[in-house]
């Protein structure tokens, strides 16, 4: 049998489990994982083999950096399905925000200088 807390093989018949500590109720302990035509649809943990795999990545953050709306859009949709992914979209999201903030106060402090550099010259070459 396996435990009912961390999922690890624990003797059967256990009041407790020798990993975690965790007291097992009997016969309500989480059974053995199924296994049809060799093929075992769950692990020790109780998790679903053929569940789809979750992962965030450098991908779904371009997601969400790229294209904010739909980001925000897929996070809603995922967040329970996939958390991972849903976690990277979220980040890349929040790192346009970041990003166009650092940018535009940027901008806003460098403009009126590059503009009046840009003046200058015109006026400059207009002279001579």
């Amino acid at each position: 049998m396996y435990c009912v807390k961390c999922g690890k093989r624990i003797a059967d018949g256990v009041s407790y489990c020798n990993y975690c500590g965790a007291k097992q109720a009997g016969a309500s302990a989480r059974p053995e994982p199924a296994n049809f035509g060799g093929v075992q649809t769950n692990n020790a943990q109780g998790n679903n083999l053929n569940a789809p795999v979750d992962r965030g990545g450098i991908g779904w953050w371009l997601l969400g950096f790229i294209t904010s709306w739909i980001a925000i859009i897929l996070f809603v949709i995922w967040h329970d399905q996939y958390p991972k992914r849903s976690k990277s979209i979220l980040s890349g999201f929040i790192a346009s925000i970041i990003i166009g903030v650092i940018v535009s106060v940027l901008f806003f402090i460098f403009m009126p200088k590059i503009m009046e550099w840009l003046l200058d010259r015109q006026m400059s070459q207009l002279n001579n």
